[in-house]
């Protein structure tokens, strides 16, 4: 177990599979551009395209992740108190398997402390998906994980002080040319 973030993205830039809290529920993640951690994410969670989200702590490395960054986004980035995926249209530099149909990618922007640190310590953008709980639902506390799920895992960041809001965050999807659509509210 680990407390600290910058210990914690060693794990993520070395190849690995880390669970952590994000900012509603306890997630499993791995380095975005890493094919084989990214494979062994699917086999491990069983995580289909639409339950995969990259993480970002802001929007620095938004470009590096995009093709192109529609006009809309950067205003909605801005304004959102909370955190918020967005569905952009073509995503680059990342693992193939993090694609969703026809090249798409959804990106979550955080706004837990913890989980900003773990971005930016891991420098990259984090592939994320829900951790399996041992009941119904995603979990909020660490002991409603699957106990099977903690021993696939290459190591589990709890830092010191987090809360998990436990609900969902809202997702849109953005086209080039000013098209919106809300998936999720």
């Amino acid at each position: 177990m680990i407390y600290e973030p910058r210990e914690a993205s060693s794990i993520i830039k070395n190849g690995g599979i880390l669970l952590y809290p994000a900012d509603n529920f306890w997630v499993v993640g791995c380095d975005d551009r890493d094919d084989e951690a990214v494979q062994r994410l699917i086999q491990i969670m069983g995580a289909s395209k639409e339950e995969r989200v990259v993480l970002l702590e802001s929007d620095r490395l938004l470009n590096a992740c995009l093709e192109e960054v529609p006009e809309l986004a950067w205003d909605i980035i801005d304004q959102s108190e909370e955190a918020i995926s967005i569905v952009y249209p073509k995503g680059k530099n990342l693992a193939s398997s993090v694609l969703m149909d026809a090249g798409s990618v959804a990106i979550r922007y955080v706004k837990s402390t913890h989980c900003a640190k773990l971005i930016q310590y891991a420098n990259t953008a984090i592939i994320s998906s829900p951790a399996l709980s041992e009941g119904e639902g995603s979990p909020i506390t660490f002991a409603a994980i699957s106990k099977k799920l903690i021993e696939e895992v290459d190591d589990v960041y709890r830092p010191e002080h987090f809360e998990l809001s436990g609900k969902n965050t809202a997702m849109i999807q953005l086209g080039y040319h000013g098209e919106i659509k809300i998936i999720r509210g």
